[in-house]
């Protein structure tokens, strides 16, 4: 994956930290330090996504154990030099999910990350906005008065990854979610497209999200959010960033006249 970014001519590189890449026989210790060294080598930005745990569990030993689990997480991400942090919010099974159950799992998940906060050096920790449309999951964060709910908890020092394909999955869709939510929080921005079903993560420009509007509004605003293409195949990621920077080249262009 690093070569065919560093080929591809990307800036950046966001890594999952997630099975089963991080066995001891697929992700040794060796593989982090030259992580560590080929991004100073290439001038590269890193980014780490957290593993996907359950933060919000309201039974104390697996909030513990999903909390220890980010920590693990976080020290490779210090030791590979990444300066974004992205942890996915607590969830409930669909069939035990209660409105007051959700809430608990929003006040678990702020306790998370204040937890983390501590315990963090030189990397900025982001919540990530949910797909609400997984199976048999309800998400305890993936409107903005949720994660709002959760960053006031959590307190300054934490900022949002905004995901656009979870976010068009919303009834108010991607440019919906980005008006009620703001971007003064975003540090992060997850990329991918899908027709508003399923979160498909296919390449931008091939379903329903108005990516005219929303580079327009990434174009016109001060913050400097990192994007990131979160696709599948070395195809979609060079398609995702030929359709973006044509749209983005044809904005600017415009608003130049």
């Amino acid at each position: 994956m690093f070569e065919t970014c560093v080929q591809l001519g990307f800036s950046a590189i966001e890594f999952k930290h997630e099975l089963p890449f991080i066995l001891p026989e697929r992700f040794s210790r060796g593989m982090v330090r030259q992580l560590a060294e080929v991004r100073l080598e290439h001038g590269l930005v890193y980014a780490v996504h957290g593993p996907y745990v359950n933060i919000g569990s309201p039974l104390p030993y697996r909030w513990r154990a999903a909390v220890d689990e980010h920590l693990r997480a976080l020290e490779v991400a210090q030791e590979i030099g990444a300066e974004t942090y992205t942890i996915h919010p607590g969830f409930m099974e669909s069939k035990y999910a209660t409105p007051e159950l959700l809430a608990r799992g929003r006040e678990l998940t702020a306790r998370a990350l204040r937890a983390l906060l501590s315990r963090v050096e030189r990397i900025t920790l982001c919540l990530e906005n949910q797909n609400p449309m997984e199976g048999g999951k309800a998400k305890c964060a993936a409107c903005p008065n949720e994660l709002k709910e959760i960053l006031a908890a959590a307190g300054e020092g934490v900022k949002l990854t905004w995901d656009v394909g979870h976010a068009n999955l919303l009834p108010g869709g991607a440019l919906g979610f980005a008006r009620e939510m703001g971007l003064g929080k975003v540090a992060v921005i997850h990329l991918h497209d899908n027709h508003g079903d399923k979160d498909t993560h296919n390449a931008p420009g091939t379903g329903t999200v108005p990516w005219k509007e929303l580079l327009s509004l990434l174009i016109n605003t001060e913050r400097s959010p990192m994007l990131y293409l979160e696709l599948r195949t070395e195809e979609d990621l060079s398609r995702g960033r030929e359709f973006l920077e044509r749209l983005a080249q044809g904005i600017q262009a415009n608003s130049l006249r």
